[in-house]
């Protein structure tokens, strides 16, 4: 089997990713960054919990101590994250190049998930996988 089910939930997903840079980037020709931002994060949130009741009691977890810590680091990475990228593409006016340099993470998620996630199987072919596509981003930009 080419694909399993994992591997067919990866690709749904970031042909749905690709959709919504594109959306992102042509809703950035009319919003400040920082704003969109700010709604991209907040908008979902507060649409799941008016639309989904039984999820309310299980979202409130989040705000205790020691969960609302770590949410927080995580919310601050990827806020830095959606701002810094779509920062980039109001500047550079490229989603193809700059979508595919975003993609250069892939090395250091290869590297972490070996080290932090013990992701052993493979590992040879990992890195090489990851250094591929670098050097394809390389190309890119070059």
């Amino acid at each position: 089997e080419l694909f399993g089910y994992g591997q067919t939930l990866c690709l749904l997903a970031a042909a749905m990713f690709g959709l919504a840079f594109v959306n992102d980037a042509y809703v950035l020709k009319h919003i400040d960054v920082n704003y969109y931002v700010s709604m991209a994060f907040i908008l979902p949130a507060v649409g799941l919990y008016a639309l989904y009741p039984k999820a309310r009691s299980e979202m409130l977890i989040f705000l205790k101590k020691e969960q609302l810590k770590k949410m927080s680091v995580i919310g601050a990475l990827y806020a830095v994250s959606a701002v810094t990228i779509f920062t980039a593409y109001t500047v550079g006016q490229n989603a193809a190049v700059i979508s595919v340099i975003n993609k250069s993470s892939s090395l250091l998620i290869v590297l972490a998930g070996i080290v932090f996630l013990n992701e052993r199987e493979h590992v040879v072919r990992k890195i090489i996988g990851a250094s591929v596509a670098l050097c394809g981003v390389a190309l890119l930009i070059l």
